[in-house]
């Protein structure tokens, strides 16, 4: 997220209150956000990439993922779950992907 709207997500986050473009009332929200990254936060902390307040307002907990690089035995079974989806979805019979069969 670019730096200059990173006090607006925080404002919101702190004060529970947005307000839609081009009106002049507030409304009141209650949202959890769930926030991803693929570099190292403290890092863009430190490189002025990421708000050092918005950082720890959003480090609540944290969850590390190895990349999918490290664990190429679960893109099987991600692909499938994709297929499977996209078969419910758009009512469609996907059986295989590039030959291989699932």
């Amino acid at each position: 997220m670019p730096i200059l709207l990173q006090p607006k997500l925080l404002r919101v986050l702190e004060d529970r209150r947005v307000r839609r473009v081009g009106s002049s009332q507030e409304l009141q929200v209650d949202v959890r956000v769930l926030a991803a990254s693929n570099q190292e936060p403290r890092k863009a902390v430190e490189d002025r990439r990421l708000r050092e307040d918005l950082f720890y307002r959003l480090n609540v907990f944290t969850v590390a993922l190895p990349p999918l690089r490290q664990h190429k035995s679960d893109i099987p079974l991600l692909v499938r779950a994709c297929i499977q989806e996209f078969n419910t979805k758009h009512n469609a019979q996907v059986e295989s992907c590039r030959g291989e069969t699932f």
